[in-house]
């Protein structure tokens, strides 16, 4: 009758069920993960037996669970995704040269076993040194080779999106073109209040029209002033230091700086804004009321708070 076989340890460990054999992860994967774990996995085994090539050792080496640490075994005999042989690594690794092994049997190897104990190991040669430098060359340009053509992949429908998405708005520009020039069109505009009707013809403007000069009327320069008297003043109170910025309020706030002065010329400007009502006197008629604006009421005061905050700063320095 044929004897019973079964794999053995890479390091001669007898069999045991509660510590099962465990293979190599794939060099090959497309997981760099997995290669990653292979090096870690292979950097156990002799130099020799490195040398041997990593399909070689995938193939014919295994690996007991003994030599995993608790934490890397499950209770289902099989280990966790980052699990790394760490335990009873000094023991003697066994040959490789059959992926199926037979029992045991008690022999005159055991004095070949003492006398290779006393026998020095023969040094590296370095043509050894150099394969394996090149094997790990290779491995690392396989895995770079393989981010490369994933990254590519990706840029590629990144860039197929971004072709429909223009397409679809250029096909949504010419409709609202040829909307804008039916007569329909143009005498539903005209029942519009101003500000609507010229909102509405800017919305459907053509995009190869230049966008400097004469496009808003001369009614919108002021509501331009307003607009950037406001954002100037966000930036004076928002300025940093860690960041370079080229507007010049966004900066910090220092001796010398241009925020005392941008905040003297807008206080009048503030204290000038008002809302105008009409109001019915049954003395006087009808008569127009001014009102302040609340929230340009709080910019007039932190504006005056932070002036006074840093006169007495200056005097306390």
């Amino acid at each position: 009758m044929s004897q019973k076989t079964y794999v053995k340890c890479y390091f001669g460990c007898s069999y045991n069920d509660n510590d099962p054999i465990h293979k190599f992860p794939n060099p090959n994967s497309l997981k760099l993960e997995k290669i990653e774990r292979f090096k870690k996995w292979k950097s156990v085994l002799k130099p020799a037996d490195q040398e041997k090539g990593d399909d070689y050792i995938c193939k014919k080496i295994r690996i007991c669970g003994r030599h995993f640490n608790e934490s890397y075994r499950l209770p289902s005999h099989y280990l966790t995704q980052n699990a790394v042989p760490t335990l009873f690594l000094d023991l003697n690794p066994m040959s490789t040269a059959d992926d199926i092994y037979l029992d045991p049997t008690p022999g005159p190897s055991n004095l070949t076993d003492v006398l290779s104990d006393c026998v020095e190991p023969t040094p590296i040669s370095s043509t050894q040194e150099i394969k394996r430098s090149m094997s790990y060359i290779n491995t690392k340009k396989k895995a770079m080779d393989i981010t490369t053509k994933r990254t590519i992949i990706r840029l590629k429908n990144s860039i197929e999106k971004l072709r429909a998405k223009y397409k679809k708005q250029k096909t949504l520009m010419q409709c609202a073109q040829q909307i804008s020039m039916k007569e329909s069109f143009l005498k539903f505009t005209e029942k519009l209040p101003e500000t609507s009707r010229i909102f509405t013809l800017l919305q459907i403007k053509g995009s190869k029209k230049p966008k400097g000069h004469a496009i808003l009327p001369v009614e919108c320069q002021q509501t331009a002033d307003f607009l950037l008297i406001f954002d100037q003043l966000f930036d004076s109170f928002n300025g940093h230091s860690y960041q370079t910025s080229t507007k010049k309020y966004k900066s910090c706030f220092k001796n010398n700086s241009l925020h005392i002065q941008l905040w003297n010329d807008l206080l009048p400007v503030l204290e000038s804004i008002k809302f105008q009502s009409n109001t019915h006197n049954n003395h006087l008629g009808n008569v127009d009321k001014f009102e302040s604006i609340p929230s340009i009421k709080n910019w007039i005061h932190n504006i005056k708070t932070f002036k006074e905050m840093w006169v007495d700063l200056n005097t306390l320095l």
